[in-house]
């Protein structure tokens, strides 16, 4: 059970109204780790330039300058862990098998790197990056470097021909990072390529398949088995979901009693015909209004947003 849940100013309700809030305005980055290396180009004041998978270039605040680094696959691409392999990086050119950049200080400023090993070298000029090239592929060819904001357009706008016409071009390997031990991650983990979780309050929660149009199911999770094993489903077919300290509350694609209520203490499931008796049956059990009923991709967002602030603020409130 999780502290510091009871009563209706629950932090985590807080949380998910503020987020709801902003929500338009919000970061859309990826959530899982090892999605959007080709996809996510950054947020407000900083952007991103894939090379080839790990490497990227990101920029902060101004396109004078970028740093070279390599992407762990572990982490979210919007706050991802990145090993900065080099600095002050003003011109780039890409091809398939390196990249080339100019760096803003040090004495050989012209510097390869080669996308299959990750080695680096620097020189003092064009011609010495050109000839080493060659002496590593013979028919290498030096792609022309540019300033950072033009190379930013051209990569991305490479990518998004690669996407429409050949996008396994684009494929990169992906880890499932899945929990190993029975019992663990209930809060932390978030699903793997094509299907996603939803944490509600332990042990229940929503797990979705192929695509979130096609719904989710709510389940019961038995923390004696691994998290990616097939749990009790207790309401399947669900669109959209609101959320409450003491319930959730949900919408199915279903032709009879499309509504319906989860208790979180007794783990009953009620079903009603209209979204008016279900706020009826709130209203009268729990002196609250009926939640608002989000689909469940923003509600997706929201509860790991919220999720994540209480593990950097509050951890203990996510003890079960």
């Amino acid at each position: 059970m999780i502290s510091g849940w009871s009563g209706k100013k629950n932090p985590l309700l807080c949380l998910f109204a503020l987020f709801f809030i902003l929500f338009s305005g919000c970061d859309d980055a990826p959530i899982r780790p090892g999605e959007g290396f080709y996809s996510y180009q950054g947020y407000r004041d900083w952007w991103r330039i894939p090379l080839r998978f790990p490497y990227q270039i990101k920029i902060i605040d101004s396109f004078d300058r970028g740093f070279l680094e390599k992407y762990d696959p572990n982490s979210r691409i919007g706050n991802a862990s990145c090993d900065v392999l080099e600095k002050d990086i003003t011109e780039a050119g890409f091809c398939d098998e390196f990249t080339v950049f100019k760096r803003q200080n040090g004495q050989n400023t012209y510097g390869i790197i080669f996308h299959d090993s990750g080695e680096i070298k620097f020189f003092s000029n064009q011609e010495e990056v050109a000839a080493f090239a060659k002496q590593k592929i013979s028919d290498a060819s030096i792609p022309p470097m540019m300033g950072l904001k033009k190379f930013y357009d051209s990569r991305w706008g490479n990518i998004a021909e690669i996407q429409k016409n050949d996008p396994q071009k684009l494929y990169y390997p992906e880890s499932d990072l899945s929990p190993a031990r029975p019992g663990e991650g209930f809060y932390s983990y978030r699903g793997y390529r094509d299907w996603w979780r939803i944490p509600l309050r332990f042990p229940y929660q929503i797990k979705i398949m192929d695509s979130f149009k096609s719904g989710g199911k709510i389940e019961k999770y038995d923390r004696h088995t691994l998290l990616v094993a097939p749990q009790k489903v207790l309401a399947a077919n669900i669109t959209e979901i609101g959320y409450e300290s003491s319930f959730a509350v949900f919408k199915a694609k279903t032709p009879k009693d499309p509504y319906g209520i989860l208790i979180y203490a007794s783990g009953e499931t009620i079903f009603f015909p209209t979204e008016e008796k279900l706020a009826e049956f709130v209203k009268r059990n729990y002196d609250t209004p009926l939640p608002e009923l989000v689909n469940l991709e923003i509600f997706y967002r929201l509860m790991w947003q919220a999720l994540d602030h209480l593990r950097q603020t509050d951890p203990q409130k996510l003890i079960y």
